[in-house]
């Protein structure tokens, strides 16, 4: 389990089929861009590129 606490830059980024959806702390929402595009976080994906999760 990662709880994403701040801007993280990953490439690349795989999320099993049995993956929950990323959380962040209490409060807050984890956005995932693909190369500047605002992307699903979606169990049994990959995703390549320049990609960055941010929390707000």
């Amino acid at each position: 389990m990662w709880t994403v606490t701040g801007t993280s830059y990953l490439t690349p980024l795989t999320l099993a089929a049995y993956a929950a959806v990323m959380k962040a702390l209490r409060g807050t929402k984890v956005t995932l861009t693909v190369d500047s595009t605002e992307a699903a976080l979606t169990a049994g994906t990959t995703c390549t590129g320049a990609l960055t999760l941010t929390v707000a």
